[in-house]
């Protein structure tokens, strides 16, 4: 996957809805600065497992980005490690019923 150009054409859909939400319903920011590859690796071994590698490669282009869609953020190193957003995700996760 590109990520610099999906990245590149989130950020221009963002900036369009951005342009509409003239009653400021939600919050329209950019996505985080890239994490290394040094970060990642520190990750992984706080975590004790590998991330997908699709995640990883994202992560190496944006570290996360808040209110990606809305309310919902897509998550970044800091989220992973523990955090509010994590122990919101794992609450959200529990009340899901097996399908």
């Amino acid at each position: 996957m590109d990520w610099k150009r999906e990245i590149g054409i989130a950020h221009l859909v963002k900036q369009k809805v951005a342009q509409v939400d003239t009653a400021c319903l939600w919050p329209h920011p950019l996505p985080e600065v890239a994490a290394s590859d040094t970060d990642l690796i520190s990750l992984e071994a706080h975590l004790g497992v590998s991330l997908d590698p699709k995640l990883r490669t994202f992560l190496l282009h944006a570290d996360g980005w808040r209110s990606f869609y809305q309310s919902v953020d897509v998550f970044g190193l800091n989220d992973f490690r523990g955090g509010e957003r994590k122990h919101r995700a794992e609450i959200l996760l529990e009340t899901l019923e097996d399908i």
